[in-house]
């Protein structure tokens, strides 16, 4: 049997999540090709920055961090 102890965490957690506001993610800018939306993508280690179009598939490149990706991408979408 679940306690009441275990809802009563659950539904805190959901009221004030552990993430802090400094660890969010800025938002993303649109694809700077086609318009589309952007996702994060990870992968062995690295972080990179993809459009969800599947004909543009555009991407900032590969970077160590994921501030870094972000960045490169928005970067890139505001000189286009």
């Amino acid at each position: 049997m679940i306690s009441r102890k275990y809802f009563m965490r659950k539904r805190e957690y959901r009221k004030n999540p552990r993430t802090p506001e400094h660890i969010k993610a800025p938002e993303l800018q649109y694809c700077p090709k086609c318009g589309g939306k952007a996702k994060e993508v990870r992968g062995d280690g690295n972080y990179s920055v993809i459009c969800t179009v599947k004909t543009c598939r555009h991407s900032a490149g590969r970077f160590t961090t994921r501030e870094e990706a972000i960045a490169a991408w928005n970067r890139e979408a505001k000189t286009c």
